[in-house]
């Protein structure tokens, strides 16, 4: 089988490049005859043309930095296409503003030059706004009602545009039966026929104590315990509250470090880091908050992770599946994490918290620290659900899917989701997931 992949890929920084690379070692260790061609944007210290893999092939043919070619990305996409001739075509995570237009429109070209093509297709749904989300979006940039209703019913006809011209559209989801399932198909304007979703997968890797104490020595602060959030900086991370809720915990917990460590991208995100120092600068305990604001090599994610006893995801909203949730569940750490999106399909495996509410972080983070008992049970909800959420599962789910949609095969009308992708996939199943 041949597969084109139109994606970021690894130099990118940003969660959906690793998800794919994870994804396609995954798919060549299952498949030996599979052959893979991604179509990658371009990138500083990326090669234009790469082989990783044995028949994994990377060509980099989008040029997000350039705002023509930008515009005109699907051309370049269409000819390696065209020139490749693979039997299923996979768009993840869909229209980015990498694409060019507002929101990476000239991807739909791609998708209606599959449909022409006749090459069946597959897309992948990393995030998706839902109407709460789209509402806040448009107060937060001060949208008049009748601009706010433009954006609105603009973002979901590219949504449905999506849904229309692809031959199959899997939501990449948190949990096994995720709340917002059905809230997504509506939007997005799917039936169940073409819809599938896939839990966001996990690589086991737990870290031990020895492990841990090394990382904390790393990170300077000896055998303290970490509180840690990490990832890009937005102002709808909601950094702020986290920092707000230190100013609680750590006048009479003074073994506990909070650590904010992650990446600002846009300028109004350099403002946003400003106003966290100046925050952390009010605390008392200043000393024991460490704010770490660039990007960090996978070596340092790794070690933030590792010496971290408890991560926070204080979001105020999650349009798709967070990736350091999804990472320190791989390590078998426990997870505070706001009650909202796509975090809700986690309850049982994450501590849930209502959102913007600082006094109640606070007692979620007390609660894990001052019992431990409780941070055992979740750190074990963590590794049990790391375990059973593994890549080979989801690459076994993938190539049963590609399978049916190169022999024309379809959902069958009237299965949910959750049927469809266990019916489909059990035998094929790796027994390590």
């Amino acid at each position: 089988m041949r597969l084109a992949i139109v994606s970021a890929y690894p130099p990118n920084p940003e969660g959906e490049a690793d998800y794919v690379e994870r994804l396609v070692r995954a798919l060549v260790k299952q498949d030996a005859g599979l052959t893979i061609l991604v179509l990658a944007q371009k990138q500083d210290g990326a090669e234009a043309d790469s082989q990783p893999l044995p028949h994994v092939h990377v060509l980099r043919v989008v040029d997000p930095q350039h705002g023509l070619k930008k515009h005109l990305s699907f051309i370049p996409i269409l000819r390696a296409v065209r020139a490749f001739r693979p039997d299923v075509v996979h768009f993840s995570p869909g229209m980015k503003q990498d694409y060019g237009g507002i929101m990476g429109e000239p991807l739909l070209l791609c998708m209606l030059g599959m449909r022409l093509l006749g090459k069946p297709s597959l897309l992948s749904l990393h995030n998706s706004l839902l109407r709460g989300d789209v509402a806040a979006v448009c107060r937060e940039k001060g949208l008049g009602a009748i601009t706010a209703w433009i954006f609105r019913n603009y973002y979901t006809t590219l949504l449905k545009l999506q849904s229309r011209l692809v031959s199959l559209i899997s939501f990449v989801s948190a949990g096994d039966d995720p709340p917002i399932l059905e809230e997504l198909m509506r939007t997005c304007g799917c039936s169940r026929q073409k819809t599938m979703f896939e839990s966001h997968p996990c690589e086991f890797r737990p870290t031990d104590d020895a492990r841990m104490s090394a990382a904390k020595q790393a990170l300077g602060i000896g055998g303290r315990r970490v509180v840690l959030t990490t990832g890009f900086l937005r102002q709808d991370k909601g950094l702020h509250i986290l920092l707000q809720s230190a100013s609680r915990l750590l006048p009479d917990l003074d073994d506990v470090v909070v650590a904010v460590a992650g990446q600002p991208q846009r300028p109004q995100d350099h403002s946003y880091a400003n106003e966290l120092k100046t925050l952390a600068g009010s605390i008392p305990e200043r000393a024991r908050i460490l704010l770490e604001f660039r990007y960090l090599t996978t070596a340092e994610f790794d070690v933030y992770l590792d010496a971290a006893d408890i991560l926070v995801v204080p979001y105020l909203r999650a349009p798709g599946p967070s990736g350091p949730i999804h990472h320190a569940l791989s390590r078998g750490k426990a997870v505070i994490a706001t009650d909202v999106g796509h975090n809700r399909g986690l309850g049982g495996v994450c501590l849930l918290v209502p959102p913007e509410q600082p006094a109640a972080l606070e007692k979620a983070i007390r609660g894990l620290l001052t019992d431990p008992e409780k941070l055992a049970q979740f750190r074990t909800h963590a590794a049990g659900y790391a375990r059973e959420h593994s890549w080979d599962r989801l690459a076994a789910t993938y190539l049963a899917h590609f399978r049916n949609l190169t022999n024309g095969e379809s959902i069958a009308p009237g299965r949910t989701p959750q049927n469809h992708l266990s019916e489909k996939t059990s035998t094929e199943v790796s027994p390590r997931s």
